[in-house]
């Protein structure tokens, strides 16, 4: 999987950012100049194609950042009962789907008081992402002085992610498992 330099990416994102801009403000204009014929429908048709560049330029912007960790050791997560109303929200807009292949980052927490090489997990939906656990103690400690690289060059490291089916606990209460793994090149 190849990566967008953040130069490239930054350039694409400035260039359909400024044609969104730019066709709304055209679309603001027909709007106001066909109000009088009553077709105002065709300056607002170019308002929402540029609304929809100005935000895809945005989400493409956020994934360009993100560059696959090489990493063979074993990769797991803790902590999702803390995550469960973000997992549900991402459950739901991957269909439900426990198959489906999303994308995880791996993000250092160097000022966690809990433990300085702890490594947050959080997993991009469109251009947000969303906190759902850390890696073991254990596992951080060997994986956070790999991600240093990544982050001194501006990349956010990734690796693929599934959230397993969700199942009822003993309490209750809905408890869902991520799982992530090197992303498969």
């Amino acid at each position: 999987m190849s990566v967008l330099s953040n130069d490239a990416a930054e350039l694409r994102y400035r260039r359909f950012r400024t044609i969104g801009i730019v066709m709304i403000l055209f679309g603001v204009l027909l709007t106001a100049a066909l109000a009088f014929a009553g077709a105002t429908w065709v300056g607002l048709v170019f308002v929402v194609i540029g609304i929809g560049l100005v935000v895809s330029a945005r989400a493409q912007l956020a994934r360009s950042r993100y560059e696959p960790f090489d990493y063979d050791g074993e990769l797991d997560v803790v902590g999702e009962s803390f995550h469960t109303r973000d997992l549900h929200d991402i459950y739901m807009a991957a269909g439900q789907d426990s198959n489906r292949l999303l994308t995880a980052v791996l993000l250092p927490e160097p000022n966690n008081p809990h433990d300085p090489n702890a490594i947050a997990v959080g997993i991009a939906i469109g251009e947000r992402r969303r906190l759902v656990g850390h890696l073991p103690r254990a596992i951080a400690a060997e994986v956070a002085p790999r991600l240093a690289p990544y982050i001194a060059r501006g990349v956010i490291p990734s690796v693929s992610a599934i959230i397993d089916e969700p199942f009822t606990g003993d309490r209750g209460d809905t408890i869902y498992k991520v799982r992530i793994f090197r992303t498969p090149t």
